[in-house]
């Protein structure tokens, strides 16, 4: 969060312009929530698409479907999980940040 004074509770136009000053004096904020949205559709996506094609490929029991998508999600975290030390050491936020906006 920067670092700023807080606003006086007094004050009711600096409360409304309180988002907006900090967009834009921060505009990677704006950036990190559009990922954050952009992430949790594309989850959705896969929640929504995988029982599908799963179905399609004779899968018919919702159990194993549910199975396969927790498997899949918690299997990619505890990867992710095992590897960030090593990666961001070697890689650096920024260039594991763009990574991970690419995949």
């Amino acid at each position: 969060m920067p670092k700023s004074t807080p606003a006086s509770s007094s004050s009711t136009k600096g409360s409304r312009r309180g988002a907006m000053r900090l967009l834009r004096e921060h505009p990677m904020v704006l950036a990190l929530c559009g990922l954050c949205v952009a992430t949790t559709g594309l989850m959705m996506v896969l929640a929504v698409s995988l029982p599908r094609r799963l179905d399609q490929l004779g899968i018919h029991d919702t159990f194993v479907a549910a199975l396969y998508g927790t498997v899949l999600t918690s299997g990619a975290a505890s990867l992710v999980g095992l590897t960030y030390a090593k990666l961001t050491a070697r890689l650096g936020y920024a260039a594991l940040m763009r990574i991970a906006a690419g995949a």
